[in-house]
């Protein structure tokens, strides 16, 4: 029988997250190229790693809608969850009657509909 160790699951987590951070910065600097182009990389993957706890304290696991949270921090603010001027995203974000992938629909479509293109990062 196949058993895998504490410490080569742990391995193969840490390769895991760091894959997905490569594929978020990737997708950033072709998203919002002139924002990622004045930070670090390590500043980049701060973003991300922020962004990763911040969506996961408000219920947003998925990969996909990860990703929308993350992006709504270079559209919005680093702190939208929690900026004055977007009390609408902390109250999308606190509904406990919707999940993950409903909150970042609304927040996303909000976005979408607030922000002059100019604004939305390409």
């Amino acid at each position: 029988m196949l058993q895998i160790r504490k410490e080569q699951m742990a391995a193969f987590e840490k390769a895991m997250k760091r894959s997905f951070e490569n594929r978020v910065v990737a997708h950033l600097r072709m998203r919002f190229p002139q924002e990622c182009r004045q930070m670090p990389e390590e500043a980049i993957r701060e973003t991300i790693r922020t962004g990763i706890a911040r969506a996961e304290d408000y219920g947003v696991h998925v990969e996909h809608d990860v990703v929308r949270y993350i992006e709504l921090m270079y559209r919005l603010s680093p702190d939208f969850d929690s900026a004055p001027s977007t009390p609408w995203a902390a109250a999308t974000l606190r509904r406990s009657d919707l999940d993950g992938h409903a909150k970042m629909n609304e927040l996303c479509a909000r976005a979408d509909r607030d922000l002059p293109s100019e604004a939305v990062g390409g």
